[in-house]
């Protein structure tokens, strides 16, 4: 997240430079207008993308558990995620554009992860700029090790990542986990 709002800053940054170049007297106002907007126009692109491979991912869940929208429990973000199914005792996994279904029993294990980046601050300009890469691949780094990891029985794809970044989400796909299950192998046995 601090990622994406960091390059929406640098964007809307180059685009205030690039309008305040294209008013001096010797610049092309074309030019420079049509560099302010591409940086934006690629964000926004961007976007666009995630939001439909996140679209993709729901839609990839119900079909593997056979689910209609709004039935069972689901959750996709960013070509990831876990849909539940109650009442076919199963759950469904996606990462990466691979997904499968897998039985309540073959299920052996959840957890979620919240990694945060440590940063470097230096009190010269040059340093801190030298430093920004580092703290923006420590950021995406946290980012890739943040999640809901589940352990199947799976020999291809034992442990898959869901991004699930907000902790009240994880809380909950926790307690769905636990109730649905534990509850379901408490029952059977």
């Amino acid at each position: 997240m601090r990622v994406k709002i960091a390059l929406w800053g640098i964007s809307l940054l180059w685009l205030w430079l690039c309008i305040s170049v294209a008013n001096e007297p010797r610049a092309s106002g074309a030019t420079y207008a049509l560099m302010g907007i591409a940086p934006i126009a690629a964000l926004i692109g961007w976007e666009w993308l995630r939001i439909k491979r996140q679209d993709g991912a729901k839609a990839e869940l119900l079909r593997l558990l056979s689910l209609p929208d709004g039935q069972g429990y689901v959750h996709a973000k960013a070509g990831s995620g876990i849909a539940v199914d109650p009442k076919g005792k199963r759950v469904a996994l996606i990462q990466g554009g691979v997904g499968k279904a897998y039985a309540y029993a073959d299920v052996r294990e959840w957890q979620w992860v919240q990694e945060t980046a440590a940063e470097i601050r230096h009190s010269s300009v040059s340093m801190q700029l030298a430093a920004t890469g580092q703290n923006i691949k420590a950021a995406i780094d946290a980012s890739r090790a943040t999640g809901f990891f589940v352990t199947v029985r799976d020999i291809d794809h034992p442990v898959w990542r869901v991004e699930m970044t907000a902790k009240a989400d994880q809380a909950r796909w926790m307690e769905i986990m636990r109730q649905e299950i534990n509850e379901s192998a408490g029952a059977a046995a």
